[in-house]
């Protein structure tokens, strides 16, 4: 890696994969991007790309290739990205600042089990599958857990309003603004709003019209 980076980040707004084009644009760093057109059908079209099928058989976004490395799973790219190329600990505490680091490592990994996961069940059982397979049980089961979290959420942004992590951005903003993304803008799942999480619909606006966002979102 001498020569720098040398990124490919396979994206479909607003999948994950916008978590890593956020990153990259934050880190100021070069990259380039296949663009798959159609998130609900993103697998189809990447599994008929000969390269991408080679790298990744499951059609899975987002991957990346750095050079000889392929990776999958948003969550483990950011940290990939992170302990590469964030030398000056911009977007992550560094390890030996055992508090904040790992308060950091907490909400990342939160963003994404206690957040994302659940609000794609919702989102599953109220829009995405097919009339027949929702189920109105799951659907409530899942909604409970995301606004469960969403009130997690602004109480973090309580006592950090800046970010949820020492009140600075980082990374785990990155990656929150998915799932916060999809609850403010999604109609069948939009409950994200001013007067009932204030804290958070403040953080939103501000995140989102970061450069950085704009670019991973549009």
């Amino acid at each position: 890696m001498a020569d720098g980076p040398d990124i490919l980040v396979y994206h479909c707004p607003p999948t994950r994969s916008v978590r890593v084009v956020f990153l990259l644009e934050e880190l100021g760093l070069p990259y380039k991007v296949k663009r798959v057109p159609n998130p609900e059908e993103h697998r189809g079209v990447l599994r008929n790309d000969p390269e991408f099928s080679r790298i990744n058989p499951e059609g899975r976004l987002p991957t990346i290739k750095d050079g000889d490395i392929v990776m999958e799973e948003s969550i483990a790219i950011m940290e990939y990205l992170l302990e590469q190329y964030d030398r000056e600990h911009k977007l992550a505490p560094p390890v030996n600042q055992r508090v904040p680091r790992a308060d950091f490592l907490k909400w990342l990994t939160w963003s994404e089990t206690s957040l994302s996961v659940p609000l794609g069940g919702w989102l599953r059982h109220v829009a995405l599958l097919p009339e027949e397979e929702r189920d109105a049980k799951a659907a409530e089961m899942y909604q409970n857990a995301t606004i469960d979290a969403l009130r997690a959420l602004e109480q973090g942004l309580e006592e950090s309003p800046g970010g949820v992590v020492g009140g600075d951005f980082t990374a785990v903003d990155i990656s929150l603004l998915f799932a916060v993304y999809i609850l403010a803008e999604n109609p069948r799942v939009k409950v994200l709003n001013q007067e009932n999480y204030p804290r958070t619909y403040e953080w939103y606006q501000r995140v989102k019209e970061r450069p950085a966002a704009k670019k991973a979102y549009d």
